[in-house]
Formats: structure tokens, sequence, C-alpha cells
């Protein structure tokens, strides 16, 4: 389990491993959050490479994302979440066992100037230090 990573704020992905010594079937993919809740996501808004469940040899592994701003929307409305967030992405087999990774969110909506520093940096191709 690597954890949540961003691809340029569009989308956070999971990526699931199996580094065991015998297949294991993915069954769930989710993110844990404050208080042992969970924020499981509807298969329309969970992509992935493979479809859940998901079967995974020794050796084999598996990316599955969500939305960015899904996830942070989310957090912020559903959740009361302000600011950074930390979060655990998770996966779950089908024998129960889970697995977990751990990342922090920035949830909050960006001050105008980050935006402007973000907007102007793609214009000019260079890599934004606010991120």
């Amino acid at each position: 389990m690597s954890g949540l990573q961003p691809s340029d704020e569009q989308y956070y992905f999971i990526e699931v491993a199996n580094k065991g010594q015998v297949p294991v079937t993915v069954s769930q993919v989710y993110i844990g959050i404050k208080d042992n809740l969970r924020l499981v996501f509807a298969p329309n808004m969970l992509g992935g490479e493979k479809p859940l469940p998901c079967r995974l040899e020794v050796g084999d592994s598996g990316q599955w994302w969500v939305e960015a701003e899904a996830l942070r929307q989310s957090l912020r409305e559903d959740y009361g979440y302000r600011g950074w967030a930390r979060v655990t992405p998770m996966a779950a087999d089908r024998l129960g066992n889970r697995h977990k990774g751990r990342y922090t969110v920035w949830v909050s909506e960006p001050p105008w100037w980050q935006k402007f520093l973000r907007g102007l940096s793609r214009l000019l191709r260079f890599k934004n230090p606010f991120k």
C-alpha cells in the first residue's frame, strides 16, 4: 500500500501491491478519516486499472484513483475539515484484512495568490512551489 499520490492535483492515486507469497483479492479501496469513519467511493467516482474486486498475483499491483476536488469537497462539506487533513488510504481483501497507508491532504480552498501563481507557473511551464 503506497498511499495517496497526487497527480498534478487532478487525481489522488491509491496503489496496492501484493508483496506476499500468495495471491490476494482486493475487495475494496477507501479513505479512512477521523473517528474511524471511512470515505467509500461509488464505482462511478473511483477509477481504476482493474475493476473491484480484483485478484492480485504475487508481485502484482493495481492502481485506483479519485478526483482530488471530489475528495477535498467531501472532506470539507461532509466532515467539516479545514486546512490540512490526515487521511488513511486503505484497501481491504476478501479475508477481511485491511492494509493502510498515510497521507495528508490540503482541504481548504487555496488563497487567491496561490491560484494565481499556479496558473502563472503552468503558463510559463515552471514548477509551482505552492502545490
